[in-house]
């Protein structure tokens, strides 16, 4: 990710990338509509997202995510961008620094599978893989999260009254 050399477009780009694919990975999990309310509740309405296929559902889910980042971008115009690009930043930051926390705790640890007659280097491989597994998919969800909840950002509630008119779902 280039999100500090990026220009607004790319930002963007970067943006509905990671919207599609917390999505699609929402999905694969199979997750429950009510797991996915939980997830994505606070940001769209997920009930008028609906749709018995599941395709159908989660390219409607995808589609009115995007049109709340278009809206939420185009109304902060320049403060969105500057702010939403320091605090992607921010937040890969520190899930960095913890993710760095944990690879040498979990190297500690893999001493002793050694005892056990296990490949510590092959637990530890193991264990890394899947810990950045998730923390990629924790950032996700707390980018997507910022990034679409002006509300949360400038305190400005009248944005959620207003996005219905503008065609996003909530």
């Amino acid at each position: 990710m280039k999100i500090l050399t990026a220009n607004d477009q790319e930002l963007m780009t970067i943006l509905k990338n990671m919207i599609t694919s917390y999505t699609n990975s929402l999905f694969e999990q199979n997750v429950s509509q009510e797991e996915i309310e939980t997830k994505l509740g606070h940001l769209i309405s997920i009930n008028k997202c609906y749709n018995e296929n599941k395709e159908i559902y989660k390219t409607n889910i995808i589609n009115n995510l995007y049109k709340k980042l278009n809206y939420t971008s185009t109304i902060m115009k320049d403060k969105y961008i500057e702010s939403t690009r320091r605090t992607l930043l921010k937040i890969i930051d520190d899930y960095w620094i913890s993710h760095m926390e944990t690879l040498e705790i979990n190297w500690e640890n893999a001493k002793y599978y050694a005892y056990s007659n296990m490949d510590p280097m092959e637990i530890y491989e193991r264990q890394s893989i899947i810990d950045l597994q998730n923390m990629t998919y924790y950032i996700q969800n707390e980018m997507i999260t910022y990034a679409l909840d002006a509300s949360l950002k400038y305190g400005d509630y009248e944005i959620k009254t207003n996005l219905e008119e503008k065609g996003v779902v909530l």
